[in-house]
């Protein structure tokens, strides 16, 4: 899987996501609140975060989600 967060909206983030979705790998969307996601991403499953805390509560549900998905957990 893949963490992918556009805060900043950074041009090498936007490749690193479209390539890791060409590859069929899971995406984990997260972003600072506030953060105006462009039109062809405003639709994806984004985790919104306040805090480095919340942050990691979030990520760790999602990537063990993932993982019992996958077969890993």
């Amino acid at each position: 899987f893949v963490v992918c967060d556009p805060t900043g909206l950074r041009a090498t983030v936007f490749y690193e996501l479209g390539y890791a979705e060409g590859r069929r790998k899971p995406v984990v969307l997260c972003a600072r609140r506030g953060t105006v996601l462009p039109f062809d991403l405003h639709d994806h499953p984004t985790l919104f975060w306040r805090d480095a805390a919340g942050l990691h509560d979030d990520l760790a549900e999602k990537i063990s989600l993932i993982a019992r998905e996958h077969g890993r957990g």
